[in-house]
């Protein structure tokens, strides 16, 4: 099993509704694609740097998102998209 880290930053400001003209009310951030980390322990590690590298440059995440914000992180398991017939 595959763990991926998967960073969701949310902004609370009242007044940004999020839609084609303002710009997304939610931003993602992860890994590359295909990188992946065999222990939940490794992966959590990794959720939390990358967390610490969004929070090291706020500056530079409310030139696209205003303040405040809400950080959801989770790591999650890769599923096959398999169809049944």
């Amino acid at each position: 099993m595959y763990y991926l880290p998967l960073l969701i930053v949310c902004s609370l400001n009242p007044g940004f509704v999020g839609d084609q003209d303002s710009g997304p009310t939610c931003i993602q951030f992860k890994d590359a694609y295909k990188t992946t980390y065999l222990t939940l322990s490794e992966c959590s590690t990794r959720l939390r740097e990358i967390l610490d590298e969004v929070m090291s440059d706020q500056a530079k995440l409310h030139q696209t998102l205003p303040s405040p914000w809400r950080y959801t992180g989770k790591c999650i398991v890769e599923v096959l998209n398999d169809t049944q017939a």
